[in-house]
């Protein structure tokens, strides 16, 4: 009986991640980022993961046998890819934490030692594991040695309290409530999900047997907790919110907004969404700054025939959104593109131009026809608060 509710739990969850993998492709496929790219590559291995524990719990209930290596090849695989996901995860939280302005010190040692770890525990895991023949039915199941786990717990324990503190830091510098929320779900999500691979593969090891025997219940408990889970995340970030990770990133990788007059080069508006932090180091003064974008543009329009749209320019760190328009172009300083930037600096320039139209036609350098304070609002409007 308990194998039943076992298989009938497992086709449920695959039911729903398939909807919400369908719905996150499409949306990735639109929007291909470096967040985006890493979280769909994290989604791709905990499936993995889970499909394998699927297959195995099918063939175990119904055919009572499976081949042994074969069943082995993938308890290692999915070691791999458990470990692949919860690195993969911590490496979106790092880049998260970098763009809010409290980086990481030593990101770069801290990533490579985390992925360092999947390669480590899954060649000693190769070699190390136990194997335990559950008294309910004909199903065993692999778990990973007591040495690979202390191992584990050494490496990763540290990791997640961290994240929790900075969890509440990063959550904190967000204005929007709404998005500071759903940030702090998903830090505590990821969190979740690192801790329920781990518990997934130490149920029973000797360590723990104590707690969950040698029964189905424990293999119960662990997937009806991912049941739960999974629609959850599905809800909030698939359904409610699937842009979570790109919003957060754009909220935080803006850094100056230029409104710049075509004919002339003169800046009509500048924003500086760091405080302290002039994103215009190229050139710091703001009229060059206008003299040389209008250089640029029309070279752009001359050479590559592109004018009305938006251009990416990469200068080092720093990435340029450049947008024209009939009357002047926008020029957006980040510190790493998205789509929802580019939908942003579109919004707000078919705004000014419109409301504009008639003193752009005709400007007769006199910046008091442009009510700035109103530019104001539309910037907080359509990008972010500080």
């Amino acid at each position: 009986m308990l194998e039943i509710v076992l298989l009938i739990l497992i086709i449920l969850i695959t039911l729903i991640m398939f909807f919400a993998g369908v719905k996150f492709t499409r949306y990735f496929l639109k929007s291909n980022t470096l967040l985006n790219r890493l979280l769909f590559f994290a989604f791709l291995c905990f499936s993995f993961g889970f499909g394998y524990d699927f297959v195995r719990i099918g063939f175990l209930s119904y055919f009572g046998d499976i081949l042994y290596s074969l069943d082995k090849l993938g308890f290692c695989l999915k070691i791999f890819f458990n470990c692949v996901t919860i690195s993969t995860l911590l490496h979106i939280f790092l880049i998260i934490t970098r763009q809010s302005g409290v980086p990481v010190k030593y990101e770069s040692a801290v990533r490579y030692f985390y992925y360092g770890m999947v390669c480590f525990l899954t060649i000693f895991n190769i070699y190390f594991f136990d194997v335990v023949t559950l008294d309910s039915g004909n199903i065993y199941v692999f778990q990973i040695h007591p040495v690979t786990l202390l191992i584990s717990l050494v490496a990763y324990i540290p990791a997640f309290i961290y994240i929790i503190f900075k969890i509440f830091k990063i959550a904190g510098k967000i204005n929007d409530k709404s998005l500071a929320k759903l940030n702090l779900f998903f830090g505590f999500s990821v969190i979740l999900l690192g801790f329920e691979r781990c518990a997934n593969n130490i149920i029973y090891s000797p360590i723990f047997s104590f707690i969950f025997g040698s029964s189905l219940y424990g293999l119960l408990i662990d997937f009806s907790i991912v049941f739960v889970m999974v629609i959850f995340l599905s809800y909030y970030l698939f359904f409610g919110k699937i842009d979570l990770l790109e919003s957060t990133s754009t909220y935080f990788c803006l850094k100056t907004l230029y409104i710049i007059k075509k004919e002339s080069g003169h800046v009509f508006y500048e924003h500086e969404f760091r405080a302290g932090e002039s994103s215009s180091a190229l050139l710091t003064d703001r009229f060059l700054l206008g003299g040389f974008l209008y250089a640029i543009t029309q070279g752009l329009e001359l050479g590559l025939g592109l004018s009305g749209d938006i251009d990416i320019i990469q200068a080092g760190k720093t990435t340029l959104l450049l947008r024209h328009g009939k009357y002047v172009f926008g020029l957006l300083f980040t510190i790493e593109y998205t789509r929802t930037l580019e939908e942003m600096i579109r919004k707000f320039m078919d705004r000014f131009e419109q409301s504009y139209a008639s003193v752009l036609e005709n400007w007769p350098r006199d910046l008091s026809a442009i009510r700035m304070e109103q530019l104001n609002a539309w910037t907080l409007e359509l990008f972010k608060r500080f």
